[in-house]
């Protein structure tokens, strides 16, 4: 495993539960927007969201919120947007 890897996976272990919970929808998110992107694209989308990966950005963004007072929809829009991008 590799120092980055090891670091993430140690940022994970401490997040609390509403971060974990916020990566699992963003998941099925991804999953959602590659099958509706039609066919030749659909293809490409769920390439891209299948390699799974790190996904820093849209945890670093998790962690960064006010979990207080944030609008989960737009908190995973915005997930969203920096992960696709």
């Amino acid at each position: 495993m590799s120092a980055t890897q090891a670091a993430l996976e140690g940022v994970l272990a401490t997040a609390d539960q509403q971060v974990l919970d916020l990566l699992a929808k963003l998941e099925l998110r991804l999953g959602s927007i590659g099958s509706a992107a039609g066919l030749k694209l659909g293809d490409e989308v769920q390439s891209v969201c299948s390699a799974g990966g790190k996904r820093v950005r849209p945890l670093l963004l998790f962690l960064a919120a006010d979990q207080a007072t944030y609008n989960e929809p737009a908190l995973l829009s915005s997930a969203l947007a920096v992960e696709l991008l």
